[in-house]
């Protein structure tokens, strides 16, 4: 039987949540901010949630971290 490894690009990416949802992170929120407005960099804060369809591949690259439901 083959080891199972997790994908070190998408742990560093990604983190399961304590309900089981994949959180990402805001693209463009780092530098260049200047034209954009307050309320867009205040939303940037906070972390989304992968859809639906991308679950399953995810799974299979974090398989430790894998949510429960899947």
């Amino acid at each position: 039987m083959v080891k199972q490894k997790t994908r070190k690009a998408a742990a560093k990416r990604f983190t399961v949540g304590k309900r089981g949802k994949v959180l990402r992170r805001y693209t463009m929120q780092d530098h260049f901010n200047v034209g954009r407005s307050k309320k867009v960099i205040r939303s940037r804060r906070r972390d989304r949630t992968i859809s639906h369809a991308d679950r399953k591949r995810l799974t299979r690259m974090l398989p430790f971290n894998a949510p429960p439901s899947l």
